[in-house]
């Protein structure tokens, strides 16, 4: 089998991450999926959430991958910003 990791850290590595001489708070989410029945229509469909893990540990919720993505987009988008 292909080995497709890209990175392993120790779990225990919650250190802050230095930029240009900046110290960051890493951005960390828990995410889930699962799926649910619809029962009219017999079908299920997948779900998400993200649960963030530093700081106030949010939770939102997403009906499709799609908004998911979004959601991490924009994150990512007011990080670059930071």
């Amino acid at each position: 089998t292909e080995d497709t990791t890209i990175a392993e850290f120790p779990p225990d590595d919650n250190r802050d991450v230095r930029v240009e001489g900046q110290e960051r708070q890493p951005r960390a989410y828990l995410l889930r999926c699962w799926r649910e029945r619809r029962a009219a229509a017999g079908k299920s469909v997948w779900r998400f959430s993200v649960e963030e893990v530093f700081g106030e540990r949010r939770r939102r919720g997403f009906h499709s991958l799609e908004a998911l993505m979004a959601f991490i987009q924009g994150e990512l988008r007011e990080a670059d910003e930071e």
